[in-house]
């Protein structure tokens, strides 16, 4: 019966809960300082992450360390979380990303959308970024490049720097009869 006994004192041994004290993200697989039970202190446990998908938890963070086959010397984090700014409550099958700043991207999939929150900044950088379907701008739009329109343009009003707000056919009329320098009017008008 010792042996039994001896075999379930060192299986419950093998699986804890754990603290992050401290993180290196600087190796091909991020290094973790962790507290165990007891205070106990494990160095140099290797934080699994899934394909495509890599973090850097907090200090304080929790998780879960298993020591593979037993071996002290040989602990893995398996889990690392932090409930402190998890995201909650979630759609059933939600899921969601996020960071201790607010920051974070939750997709709904009861209402079919994701919604990207940033405290300053969204930056999206790829040659070509396409949007199907309808886009909203519900603040200023500023654009540091010319503008290519294959298709009809409509708009309430156009502000241009040195008239003012202008209507379409303040626009049209602006365009029809500026002149290029060494050259006429546009061809074709609008």
């Amino acid at each position: 019966m010792s042996g039994i006994l001896d075999a379930l004192r060192v299986f419950r041994l093998m699986i804890r809960r754990c603290v992050v004290r401290q993180v290196d993200d600087e190796k091909n697989m991020q290094l973790l300082q962790l507290g165990t039970f007891k205070k106990a202190v494990r160095g140099n446990v290797e934080h699994f992450h899934p394909y495509g998908l890599s973090t850097k938890p907090l200090e304080g963070a929790e998780g879960i360390y298993a020591q593979i086959g037993g071996d002290a010397d040989h602990g893995v984090a398996l889990v690392i979380s932090d409930r402190r700014y998890r995201l909650k409550p979630l759609q059933d099958g939600g899921v969601a990303l996020y960071a201790y700043t607010g920051d974070y991207v939750v997709v709904r999939p009861d209402d079919r959308e994701v919604e990207v929150h940033a405290g300053l900044k969204v930056i999206l950088s790829a040659p070509d970024v396409e949007v199907q379907g309808r886009l909203k701008v519900t603040g200023t739009a500023h654009f540091d490049a010319q503008i290519n329109c294959d298709a009809g343009v409509i708009a309430n009003e156009i502000t241009s720097q040195s008239a003012g707000p202008l209507n379409m056919s303040q626009v049209k009329n602006k365009y029809n009869t500026h002149v290029h320098p060494g050259g006429g009017a546009p061809n074709p008008q609008m």
